[in-house]
């Protein structure tokens, strides 16, 4: 055997043993992607068959390993129906509309936790997701996933995206889902990495929190929370007392006045502050003793006016009048007659809320008084009058007036079917008998009080027989209901309030809203709607 027979001879037995080895290998590798082959049909044909047959608009694809490829018909499917789709993996979801959906996945996201060397994070634990080995990074819209067990403890998160390495603030105060999973929205985001965070909130700064309103006006409470990019979710705001209405947005409405407390705190309630609110009460109408009040040329009357409520914050009234050349007034509603005509006198509060009310004034002539005097009683102009000036003989002695009587029980009976008893109290009292109740009063509160409230004998009003107390000589009367009837109706059976408010000065006694005169109509309708006092009306 040649040299070059022998090299044939070695060279064969080598190229069948080499034959042996990769024969094994090739088959191994045809067995390989056969199976691949068979698994990437066999699931590709149940996802079809799954998609085809799902009703929903969005599809939901779970997947066990990292890698998916997908069938083309499939994809042109999923296109032409305008699927959305979530691949559900065990630790996290993406979410991808139909217009990006490819054919290849490689599910590679980076979830890991830890401490931020961030300033504004600086030693809190945080948690990242980074997308950069996610196959189709740009085509996941949203990416849902469960944060890690820190995070859970807390109700709510913050988003971060990364930009040039620094973290930007992407969605604020995102709220854990019961299972602990959040979403990362990525519709107009393109970042590949997401910083997951909850800073604490320490404290809760106000910047009053001592708050005075007027009722029936809103404000809003200013604060802010330490730090300001603290993690809170949003804050509450309460009130135990209904007439205290708080929005969330901590805009408080007043519905009535009082003093409040209102709390602020966190979701977590780790941190709580206290608000006291006062709330002023605001005048809510003016009222006035008469709507029209009659003067003489060169006289005088008086418009009682007040506040409702009494205490309200803004209960400053000022008086002006709609025709100074018919009728002038001061800011305590002195009205002065100039000329003879009609004006209006305007009631209004000084301060804000601005309420309005007014009076209309009606100015006479001037008349003059004629005095008579009969058996030792004076009448002026026809009226009967006892009082600090003029006096009664001590023997006049004419007991009830028998009118006066009968108009007392028509003004009762009218009383009784209201509710009201308006019982006489003090009808006719004789001479004597005024003289030992005088006597007495003196005695008890001396002669200067005394004088304030009860007559020298021989000048009571009750010894003419045509005036009464009615109800209960109390200061509180005129308060009452039936008091405050008294006050507006008695002139309708012929009686006036004889001793009215604000009038001490020109009747001498204080003010009586138990003591009644009868005059009849229409004198008595004249004199209640002059709003003048007798003595006023009749010129003395």
């Amino acid at each position: 055997m040649n040299k070059k027979q022998e090299i044939y001879k070695r060279e064969g037995k080598n190229g069948l043993k080499k034959s042996r080895k990769i024969g094994p290998a090739i088959l191994c590798i045809v067995i390989m992607i056969g199976a691949f082959l068979g698994i990437y049909n066999f699931r590709n044909y149940r996802l079809y068959k799954y998609i085809i047959s799902n009703e929903n608009e969005n599809i939901d694809i779970y997947y066990n390993f990292n890698y998916m490829l997908i069938w083309n018909k499939t994809l042109n499917y999923i296109r032409e129906n305008k699927k959305e789709v979530r691949f559900i993996g065990k630790h996290y979801t993406t979410i991808v509309p139909s217009y990006d959906i490819s054919k290849f996945y490689h599910f590679n996201l980076d979830i890991y936790n830890e401490v931020s060397k961030a300033e504004e994070f600086k030693n809190l634990d945080t948690c990242i997701i980074d997308l950069s080995k996610f196959s189709d990074e740009y085509a996941a819209k949203k990416i849902s996933f469960k944060v890690n067990d820190i995070l859970l403890n807390n109700s709510y998160v913050d988003i971060y995206k990364y930009e040039d390495n620094v973290p930007v603030l992407l969605d604020k105060n995102i709220l854990v889902d019961n299972d602990g999973s959040i979403e990362i929205l990525r519709e107009h985001d393109e970042s590949k990495k997401y910083l997951i965070v909850c800073v604490p909130l320490r404290d809760i700064e106000v910047e009053n929190n001592k708050i005075e309103i007027n009722n029936n006006t809103s404000i809003n409470i200013k604060l802010k929370t330490v730090p300001e990019n603290a993690t809170y979710g949003k804050l509450n705001y309460y009130c135990d007392n209904e007439n205290l209405i708080i929005t969330q947005d901590g805009v408080i409405n007043a519905k009535k006045a009082g003093e409040y407390k209102v709390q602020v705190n966190d979701i977590n309630k780790n941190v709580t502050k206290e608000i006291i609110v006062k709330v002023n009460p605001i005048a809510e109408e003016i009222r006035v003793d008469k709507s029209s009040i009659s003067v003489q040329m060169e006289k005088s009357s008086k418009i009682n006016a007040y506040v409702i409520p009494g205490d309200a914050i803004n209960k400053e009234l000022i008086f002006e009048s709609s025709d100074e050349g018919i009728a002038t007034v001061d800011n305590q509603g002195n009205v002065s007659g100039i000329n003879i005509g009609e004006c209006y006198i305007n009631i209004k509060t000084i301060h804000e809320p601005i309420i309005e009310n007014s009076v209309k004034i009606i100015v006479t002539k001037k008349t003059s008084y004629e005095e008579n005097n009969v058996s030792g009683v004076t009448y002026i102009n026809g009226v009967l009058i006892a009082n600090k000036k003029y006096s009664l003989p001590s023997n006049y002695n004419p007991g009830i007036d028998p009118t006066a009587l009968n108009a007392y029980y028509e003004m009762k009976n009218a009383a009784n079917q209201l509710g009201f008893s308006l019982e006489i109290m003090s009808g006719f009292r004789s001479y004597e008998t005024q003289k030992g109740l005088y006597n007495r009063y003196v005695n008890t509160y001396g002669q200067a009080e005394a004088d304030t409230f009860s007559a020298k004998p021989g000048h009571s009003e009750h010894q003419t027989g045509l005036a009464f107390d009615l109800g209960w000589v109390d200061d509180e009367y005129a308060d009452t209901a039936e008091g405050k009837w008294l006050a507006e109706n008695c002139y309708k059976y012929g009686f006036i309030i004889r001793y009215p408010k604000n009038k001490e000065a020109i009747t001498g006694y204080k003010y009586e809203p138990w003591h009644v005169r009868y005059l009849g109509n229409p004198l008595a309708t004249d004199v209640y709607n002059s709003g003048l006092c007798l003595e006023e009306y009749l010129g003395i």
